[in-house]
């Protein structure tokens, strides 16, 4: 069955639900966040976003600002904000709501591909303008940097499409399918 599974302690088991105040049971990513009142589990869900804090799910819906209830994502930037990728659009929580970016995509359907960096930069991987496009948004200037991927690699390849972006000890990893003029699939990191 679908939901959250959390194993306890001692070893067991929990399952939480829609029964339980989850928003919804497909659930696409969970992170941890340092919350005020101590940790907090945040899930994206196909229902909006639900967060376990004090032995509860509270849930942010488009009621709370975000664009769609579809979230694929929620990332944590260097500065401890919480970041969505929806679809319809990208959005960062304010403490009480969700806002949108002004992201150069606009309410483009960003499914799943976001991360953050140990420098606050959040980094969005966006089908935009026929291509696939990666985005860097640098909280110190408040600017989107922007990259068409075939334009960034010297391959035999005429597509790129991202699976998924992670920091890991401070380095970008892109996870990737690759295509050549001929049909022939490359999948991998670039």
């Amino acid at each position: 069955t679908y939901g959250i599974r959390r194993q306890t302690g001692t070893g067991q088991w929990e399952h939480y639900t829609t029964a339980n105040g989850l928003a919804n049971n497909f659930t696409y990513s969970i992170i941890e966040v340092n919350g005020t009142s101590g940790s907090e589990i945040w899930a994206a869900t196909a229902g909006g976003i639900s967060v376990y804090r004090s032995g509860q799910w509270l849930n942010y819906t488009t009621a709370n600002g975000l664009p769609s209830n579809t979230v694929y994502k929620v990332a944590l930037d260097g500065s401890g904000a919480v970041w969505a990728s929806t679809s319809g659009g990208v959005v960062k929580f304010n403490g009480t709501n969700f806002e949108s970016v002004g992201a150069p995509f606009g309410s483009t359907n960003v499914s799943g591909r976001i991360t953050a960096t140990s420098d606050g930069s959040v980094w969005i991987s966006v089908f935009f303008n026929q291509a696939q496009q990666l985005y860097q948004y640098r909280p110190d200037s408040d600017r989107w940097n922007q990259w068409k991927l075939l334009d960034l690699f010297s391959t035999p390849y005429n597509y790129i499409s991202i699976y998924d972006i992670k920091t890991i000890n401070g380095q970008l990893w892109i996870s990737s399918e690759l295509k050549n003029a001929e049909g022939k699939y490359l999948n991998g990191l670039i």
